[in-house]
């Protein structure tokens, strides 16, 4: 979770660290006071600091027109005209996108003469599972920057988190940074205060950039944090209420939103494939083999390890509720999640929102017999892949399929129903003369036989159930380019099937009838 400037800047204070006098508005009726407040400290200038949560404000751009979403006021006459020309308008920087976000709170902060910029934050080392200060003597600019062009300016110190920050450390920063005299023990003070800040509010991250040494009205120097970044452990919000209380929902998407409500961990994106998946390593690998195949990910949605059906089914509202999802990949690797859940859920969700979208769905690991049967015997409409890659290469088919979901590629073949294969190939090939081209089954099991004449393809068939000679017609068979997606799509449109989709050793293939009752055979030839 991420916090504004002033709500980081009283987090960081109670832990002892210097900060300017700064106070919030949320309304135009509350900055004339606080500007007063400000100037009556005896600051010749008011600072007015849009509060959202994006970086580059003070160059970004309000699509009124209005450029900077940070001001310097020299009169509190001033700070009230900025004010106006940024609250509630809607601000865009490098960081927001160009649909910019809407300034719904301002910061007003007494001016400060800066005579040295720095740069500190505390993060998680993950290589190293510590925490790690860094520091640089280039403050005020990107630390990415700074990285890139000057690598030897960046001062790291890893911190033992069973003994915290010791105080020789907090003094080799405060040296690495340059600070002398009485700067340097406020420093120490310091750098031990924005540690204690993280550590206390179980913090992901704490930047201050700049620290500032600033010119005081009485002419002394100080060390100050005139702007702070914290992002917060979202699992870790169930200890601290009072900075739960600090989320402003404004700064966050709707959909993420909602999906916080149900446990979920959702991230939109820009695509057109959304995808619902249980673990974060498996949804970035999701997203990635989408990608791979050619296909765009519509979001990040984990729903975890232990999912319910109500979760899923909230998963599917969520993941269509945004316009530009045009189908939906489920990967699924059963661990602690029961697959079998994860199949039911699927199933109700799909029936409860009524989804016209393609579907894939692969299923892996606990229980994995039980979530296929129940998907299988659902009578939804669901296309499933055997692998992750399979999976992916179906759902980009799908998707990137803007003709009709259901694709006849040619006739196949013409086919008629025999009782006994014995005796009517020996009537088709004695009588007719024609000749097998194709010939497997054993008797009592199915049996399959084809002749193929020109260009065209006769077939015969026994054993399959229900289908039986009739006096009034063959049967037609459609070679389709994709069985499954030929077949979720009849499902979705409620055809009726004769014979349910089944496997040879040359094909696959069901039969349907058609709204006069006659049979069609919709039928994928396996690779040779």
């Amino acid at each position: 979770m991420n916090i504004h400037e002033y709500q980081a800047k009283q987090l960081l204070a109670r832990n002892g660290v210097a900060v300017p006098f700064d106070l919030p508005a949320k309304s135009l009726a509350e900055v004339r006071p606080a500007a007063e407040k400000i100037a009556a400290t005896g600051s010749a200038r008011v600072v007015v600091k849009s509060q959202i949560h994006a970086g580059g404000r003070g160059k970004g751009t309000f699509k009124s027109g209005f450029q900077g979403g940070v001001k310097v006021a020299a009169s509190v006459d001033e700070a009230v005209g900025f004010a106006e020309q940024m609250l509630g308008q809607t601000l865009v920087t490098k960081q927001t996108g160009p649909d910019g976000r809407r300034v719904q709170t301002l910061l007003l902060a007494e001016g400060a003469k800066i005579k040295k910029e720095f740069y500190l934050a505390v993060l998680l080392d993950r290589a190293n599972s510590r925490p790690l200060i860094m520091a640089s003597t280039e403050g005020g600019m990107d630390i990415e920057e700074v990285a890139e062009k000057h690598p030897e300016k960046i001062f790291r110190e890893h911190i033992d988190p069973a003994v915290g920050i010791m105080p020789f450390q907090a003094r080799k920063i405060s040296a690495a940074l340059g600070l002398k005299g009485d700067l340097f023990n406020a420093g120490v003070k310091l750098v031990t205060g924005v540690f204690n800040t993280w550590w206390e509010c179980d913090a992901t991250m704490v930047e201050l950039n700049p620290l500032a040494i600033v010119e005081l009205r009485d002419g002394k120097e100080a060390v100050l944090a005139l702007d702070a970044k914290i992002s917060l452990d979202d699992n870790a919000l169930y200890r601290h209420k009072d900075i739960q209380e600090m989320r402003d929902l404004n700064e966050e998407a709707p959909l993420e939103i909602e999906a916080s409500k149900f446990n979920l961990n959702y991230i939109k994106l820009d695509g057109s494939i959304a995808c619902l998946v249980n673990g974060a390593g498996l949804a970035m690998a999701t997203m990635d083999i989408i990608q791979h195949f050619g296909g765009s990910p519509a979001n990040f949605l984990d729903v975890g390890g232990g999912a319910s059906k109500e979760q899923v089914t909230a998963a599917f509202k969520i993941i269509l509720s945004d316009p530009n999802v045009k189908g939906i990949l489920v990967n699924i690797f059963g661990g602690i999640m029961d697959c079998n859940v994860i199949a039911t859920g699927i199933v109700a969700a799909v029936k409860e929102t009524g989804l016209k979208l393609p579907l894939v769905v692969r299923l892996e690991g606990n229980n994995v017999a039980a979530g296929k049967q129940t998907l299988a015997e659902s009578g939804v409409a669901i296309i499933t892949g055997d692998s992750m890659a399979d999976a992916a290469r179906k759902v980009v088919k799908a998707v990137g399929n803007h003709g009709p979901a259901f694709n006849a590629t040619a006739i196949a073949f013409t086919c008629y129903p025999v009782t006994d294969m014995a005796r009517a190939r020996k009537f088709y090939e004695t009588v007719l003369g024609l000749k097998a081209t194709t010939a497997y089954g054993s008797e009592g099991g199915m049996q399959w036989t084809e002749y193929d004449i020109a260009s065209g393809t006769l077939a015969l068939g026994c054993g399959a159930p229900d289908w039986r000679p009739r006096e009034d017609g063959a049967a037609l068979a459609l070679e389709v380019e994709d069985f499954e997606q030929a077949i979720a799509h009849l499902r979705a449109t409620n055809a009726k099937f004769k014979v349910e989709p089944m496997a040879s050793p040359v094909c696959h293939m069901a039969f349907i009838y058609d709204t006069e009752g006659n049979l069609i055979c919709i039928h994928k030839r396996r690779k040779s």
